[in-house]
């Protein structure tokens, strides 16, 4: 794995890589989403957890906390996890079609003993609409029960695969992004794993865990001043084709 030196060293420069409350509210998000079903039973820990403060977004911290309970259904945590991640409604509407699938591969997610691979390849194989990589490894990286840091499955959204594939450009295994999203069909669960193998060698490099390596390649959204120093990096090297 050979590192883009130029890319490497901005990457180095940037000194924070904190990320505060992040995406939707996630009362507002299961609102707009799934309609009526958020008053329901299932959803009550969410309305009474974050439902005072309609302006709450939540932090990786917190996603995680939430997530941690075994008591907790599936699709609770699916939409705390989608609202965080920013999951674009029409998307969350199109993936709620197939909500008892969904409780499933979460289930399974919760339950079964894989690896970072195979629960990418239960996603990959489902093909929600609506329910692309970008989004379902947010669900790996919260639910997945793999405690050890460097086996962790990580988040690979556009962010990250763009920052991969700046920061390892001669790799075989590049992150096919069509339109700015990660590709379904061409990302494979080979590609992920060399993805997160990826995030480990970074995280060599940096000095830091796994989890703060791919949080500092997520960097931050909005907009101006809110931004990311590494987003507003990487979005300037792919609009003048310095990706390569």
């Amino acid at each position: 794995m050979i590192f883009n030196e130029e890319h490497l060293a901005k990457l180095k420069s940037i000194r924070s890589f904190r990320q505060e409350g992040f995406g939707s509210h996630p009362c507002e998000w299961m609102e707009s989403v799934i309609g009526e079903e958020a008053k329901s039973d299932t959803f009550a820990s969410i309305r009474e957890g974050y439902g005072a403060n309609s302006k709450k977004r939540l932090n990786r911290d917190e996603v995680r906390e939430f997530c941690g309970r075994s008591e907790e259904c599936p699709l609770a945590k699916f939409a705390v996890c989608m609202a965080w991640g920013g999951m674009r409604r029409s998307n969350g509407r199109r993936a709620w079609k197939e909500k008892d699938r969904i409780r499933n591969l979460i289930r399974i997610l919760e339950q079964s003993k894989q690896n970072r691979e195979e629960a990418y390849r239960c996603f990959w194989d489902a093909r929600i609409a609506g329910l692309g990589p970008a989004y379902f490894t947010k669900l790996i990286y919260f639910i997945g029960r793999e405690n050890d840091e460097k086996r962790r499955g990580y988040i690979m959204d556009q962010w990250t695969a763009k920052s991969v594939n700046l920061l390892f450009p001669c790799d075989e295994k590049m992150i096919t992004l069509r339109s700015d999203w990660v590709s379904h069909a061409c990302n494979t669960p080979d590609v992920y794993e060399a993805y997160c193998q990826k995030i480990s060698r970074l995280a060599s490099e940096l000095g830091l865990n796994e989890s703060d390596a791919e949080l500092a390649i997520f960097s931050s959204g909005g907009r101006g001043d809110k931004k990311g120093e590494w987003r507003k990096y990487v979005q300037e090297c792919y609009r003048h084709g310095g990706h390569h």
